[in-house]
């Protein structure tokens, strides 16, 4: 491991609340993505900005109506987008662990005049939510950035109704990354020293309690990941058919 858990947890936390700060920020994005002109469509205000490599809210098909958490939200361009979908009388919840990109997304809504969403300053890997409590789980370009992913995919699994679904965006590889990768906390921020490959990210999925697995899009994210012959993958699935434990 790059560094104790916390520690790492510190490290991402520093780096995106930087990225937050300044006027680079409002029209910058993060190392880890791509631009990305229809993501670039949902950034209407300039507080908002994304760090994302796909398109969650597409492949999640949301309804009227649906109650939604987004894991590891930012400053919100997937929250706005959802709470669009979902109309007044649903809810999207905003989950991050950077206060600074909370308080930044909390700005955006209110200037949108989104009332039905909320936030939470809290790491993915204990969610604040009770059991069985939301319809849709999303997630863009952040569960990489977890230590534990196998704890964040058994929350996600936990805090879904039985009927519940899962789209999450990431970043996969085709291969292990060196060690040397792998221990780098700057690798680690920019969304690449923390991915798995590609069967064991769905794998880890299936292992949490999902019956149905489905990938929506597979597209090449970097030829030569970190400076390596290891090659990055921008991946969307969706998730289905919760087994309960």
């Amino acid at each position: 491991m790059v560094e104790k858990e916390e520690d790492l947890r510190k490290t991402v936390v520093r780096y995106y609340d930087e990225k937050a700060e300044g006027e680079a920020a409002k029209t910058t994005q993060a190392p880890c993505c791509p631009d990305s002109e229809e993501l670039g469509q949902l950034q209407t205000v300039q507080t908002v900005i994304s760090f994302g490599c796909g398109l969650p809210v597409l492949s999640s098909d949301l309804r009227r109506g649906e109650v939604v958490l987004d894991l590891g939200s930012g400053t919100g361009p997937d929250v706005m987008a959802a709470a669009r979908e979902v109309g007044p009388e649903g809810l999207v919840i905003g989950l991050d662990m950077s206060g600074r990109l909370m308080k930044r997304a909390y700005s955006s809504m209110h200037s949108l005049g989104l009332s039905n969403t909320a936030f939470i300053v809290a790491a993915m890997e204990n969610i604040p939510v009770r059991d069985a409590a939301l319809d849709v789980v999303i997630s863009n370009c952040v569960i990489n950035l977890s230590p534990d992913k196998a704890r964040v995919f058994e929350e996600i699994r936990r805090t879904l109704k039985p009927e519940g679904r899962a789209s999450i965006s990431d970043v996969v590889t085709d291969s292990d990354l060196p060690t040397q990768v792998k221990e780098n906390a700057e690798a680690w921020c920019a969304c690449i020293g923390g991915t798995l490959k590609t069967g064991d990210y769905l794998r880890l999925i299936r292992e949490a309690g999902f019956a149905n697995v489905e990938m929506v899009s597979k597209d090449i994210f970097d030829d030569h990941a970190w400076g390596t012959d290891v090659k990055a993958f921008a991946l969307t699935l969706n998730a289905h058919g919760i087994k309960r434990k």
